[in-house]
């Protein structure tokens, strides 16, 4: 891609070897050093962003005189992000996950005897979210920290 630049301002993208109208007039076809009195098309250039990094959007800037893509660097995300973005898993993925590190449905019965909205939830659900309080709950209940429960999660994800 090409920017058309006027007194080093850029006034628009163009594809190299399209048409471009500046006024009344049209020019055909653009090229990388094309100029006239008052205009130059030139080639826009890439910023790579920092490896790892997550990307937002791109802005078209004049860098030290080159038309140059930059990227908006965005925040890294939050571990309650993550989590939030994780996809559900099944309640017989939840169990089979459970049952490799020992915990059976049993204990989990047992564990929910006093929490009746809780055993609704574990018996009926058709899905569960990693960030559901059940979740939550259960892992508190067994002493699974929440990154263990994150690594279960992944695993959960693949039977």
């Amino acid at each position: 891609m090409l920017a058309l630049l006027n007194d080093n301002v850029i006034k628009t993208e163009v594809a190299e070897g399209s048409g471009f109208a500046i006024g009344s007039d049209w020019v055909m076809p653009a090229y990388e050093g094309w100029s006239n009195e008052d205009y130059r098309l030139a080639t826009i250039v890439t910023q790579e962003a920092p490896e790892g990094s997550r990307v937002g959007s791109w802005s078209l800037q004049l860098l030290d005189g080159v038309p140059t893509r930059v990227p908006e660097i965005l925040p890294p995300l939050t571990e309650a992000e993550i989590r939030a973005a994780l996809a559900p898993i099944t309640p017989r993925q939840l169990r089979l996950t459970l049952l490799t590190i020992g915990i059976t449905e049993a204990q989990v019965d047992a564990a929910l005897v006093n929490d009746p909205a809780g055993q609704i939830e574990w018996k009926y659900a058709t899905y569960f979210k990693r960030s559901h309080p059940l979740v939550e709950g259960l892992g508190a209940i067994f002493s699974i920290t929440p990154v263990q429960i994150d690594s279960l999660w992944a695993y959960a994800q693949d039977l």
